[in-house]
């Protein structure tokens, strides 16, 4: 009895331990950003801003993981925006793509990582160079009052539309549970290499 207390002592201090790690990595993360940005911000100043924004990722990504089950869409609408600056830094004139949301569809409450989801299987899977094919997205909403989350893009030559589906299948999934099936979710892939994607979330699920 006195060896298993002190097993079951061991463990949770290990787990407090691991606790503490977990709540001060974050933030040693997040210090040790701002100070290499500091450090190069004069002499690099694309790379600094690219270390900035990544910084507010990574922020977002942590403090999402205590969020209620759901968020504002204003701030998925903000981290799309900084993933789209982190590109255009990146790639520069070569980024074609635009992004739009209406006020009103800014004040809904989503599905963490809805927004996102839909956003970064534009830019994995997209040709966001061409201008004469822009990379789409829109938020509005609709004369109903319903939520809309649509998207439009070409596919690079060298992705497999079938890979198209593993991270929307998951948010497909999420959907389905949370919105009871009465949001859809609908996306296909043409022979032209075209992807389409619209979200409808009805307007009772507004707050």
């Amino acid at each position: 009895m006195h060896l298993k207390k002190e097993v079951i002592e061991k463990k949770m201090a290990q787990a407090k331990i691991a606790f503490l790690i977990a709540q001060i990595n974050p933030h040693f993360l997040f210090n040790t950003l701002n100070y290499i940005y500091y450090t190069i911000v004069k002499d690099s100043p694309d790379n600094a801003e690219s270390i900035m924004i990544l910084s507010k990722l990574m922020r977002y990504s942590s403090d999402i993981e205590n969020a209620e089950e759901t968020i504002l869409l204003v701030k998925e609408a903000e981290y799309v925006s900084w993933l789209m600056e982190l590109y255009k830094i990146r790639l520069k004139q070569n980024f074609i793509m635009s992004f739009d949301a209406s006020p009103q569809a800014k004040e809904w409450k989503i599905i963490p990582f809805l927004l996102i989801t839909v956003a970064e299987n534009i830019l994995k899977h997209g040709l966001i160079s061409d201008p004469r094919h822009p990379a789409i997205l829109t938020i509005a909403q609709d004369n109903e009052g319903n939520l809309l989350i649509t998207s439009l893009n070409k596919i690079k030559k060298a992705i497999d539309p079938s890979g198209l589906k593993s991270g929307l299948a998951n948010l497909e999934e999420r959907m389905r549970i949370f919105y009871d099936n009465q949001a859809s979710l609908e996306y296909k892939a043409n022979l032209e290499q075209n992807f389409e994607l619209r979200i409808m979330i009805p307007k009772t699920f507004k707050t």
